[in-house]
């Protein structure tokens, strides 16, 4: 059974640059758009949780586009994909908690 409430470990590389910053944030699939909320997007040093940067952002909804060459992860508001909501997306589908509909 799918977890209503999860938590995601992505990374996050910075364009130009060699440097990928590990994240986590809590996702939680909203059934009405369906979209993901996520909440709590914050640096990770470690992926067990036991050492956390700053929150970064406090909620970011995105959700999953079928595109005609690949599917994409987009933002609600813009229907636009970033980084950020490629990386988190991939994470939701690594999860094992993404639902299809």
């Amino acid at each position: 059974m799918k977890k209503k409430e999860f938590r995601i470990h992505f990374d996050m590389p910075i364009r130009g640059s060699d440097i990928v910053v590990p994240m986590t944030a809590m996702a939680e699939l909203h059934h009405s758009d369906p979209y993901y909320l996520l909440r709590s997007i914050e640096i990770s040093f470690k992926r067990d949780d036991t050492s956390k940067g700053g929150v970064l952002m406090k909620e970011l909804r995105i959700k999953h586009v079928k595109g005609e060459k690949e599917d994409i992860w987009v933002h609600c508001d813009t229907g636009r994909e970033s980084d950020i909501s490629r990386h988190a997306g991939l994470a939701i589908e690594a999860s094992g908690n993404h639902t299809e509909e």
